[in-house]
């Protein structure tokens, strides 16, 4: 009647609160001797959901035969990353963001900021040997999870946040998002999703991160559009390539005239 509720219960209370979610599988199939797929029901708290472990299983449904997301993945990320997001978007949307962020993630243009991705690591080293030194205990997550911020903001973004030395607005809003993320899960909370306060929390921390890449966004095109940009194609980043992408595929303005960023794609470049 309760499908697995009961055994939702009962891995909640074997596992970590904050554990990766994968961990709930693999506890499952040990727990109850499993094979290589099986079915999870928590009706009414979520559809019944097929856990796939084993890796050319997997390969069938991901790549090649690429099945469509489940609604749900989209309700799940949605309060977070957003509607248009590219890990929950399918079919057209899904094609259209990659062909706009792939040269971002092409490996030639990797290879252009390995020197500032080293930079960032070099002060990761340096904040692991102060803590050494110190004989601190620390979280490893969350130090090594700055660092990954840092990496990414200059990736995407070319911005230095920063984050393993100060602190930043985009960063602390985006940490506490991944808190919110991992603690709503209906595996092992089916009761998060009515939290009032924590989706209150959840809202407050998407209209900042919205405002902050917003106004970079807003800045950067007006950049390319008016031709201020003084950065080489090799030197871009991942969001001015999305960009130069987006502009290129613009109608000439007329004479005179300021081109506009389309709120459409502002809010799906925000989302990824």
């Amino acid at each position: 009647m309760f499908g697995h509720l009961l055994v939702a219960a009962k891995m909640a209370q074997s596992l970590p609160p904050d554990v990766h979610p994968h961990h709930y599988w693999h506890w499952l199939r040990n727990e109850y001797n499993l094979g290589d797929f099986f079915y999870f029901d928590v009706w009414p708290m979520g559809p019944p959901t097929m856990i796939i472990c084993e890796a050319d299983l997997a390969d069938q449904v991901t790549v090649k035969n690429s099945l469509d997301k489940h609604p749900m993945v989209k309700d799940y990320l949605k309060q977070h990353l957003g509607l248009e997001n590219m890990a929950a978007a399918n079919g057209a949307v899904w094609k259209k963001a990659r062909t706009t962020y792939n040269p971002g993630f092409a490996v030639p243009h990797l290879m252009t900021v390995i020197s500032n991705i080293v930079e960032d690591v070099l002060v990761f080293h340096e904040v692991l040997s102060e803590y050494a030194q110190s004989q601190e205990v620390i979280q490893m997550e969350s130090t090594a999870m700055k660092l990954s911020f840092d990496v990414i903001g200059r990736l995407v973004l070319d911005l230095g946040l920063n984050s393993q030395r100060t602190s930043d607005e985009l960063v602390d809003a985006f940490r506490k998002q991944l808190h919110f993320l991992s603690s709503a899960n209906t595996w092992s909370s089916p009761l998060a999703g009515f939290n009032p306060i924590q989706q209150w929390k959840i809202e407050a921390n998407s209209k900042v991160i919205d405002r902050y890449l917003g106004r970079i966004l807003d800045t950067r095109f007006a950049e390319i559009a008016k031709g201020q940009d003084t950065k080489e194609g090799a030197g871009r980043c991942i969001m001015d390539k999305a960009l130069y992408t987006y502009n290129s595929e613009l109608k000439p303005t007329a004479k005179g005239k300021t081109a506009v960023l389309d709120s459409s794609f502002r809010q799906s470049a925000i989302d990824q």
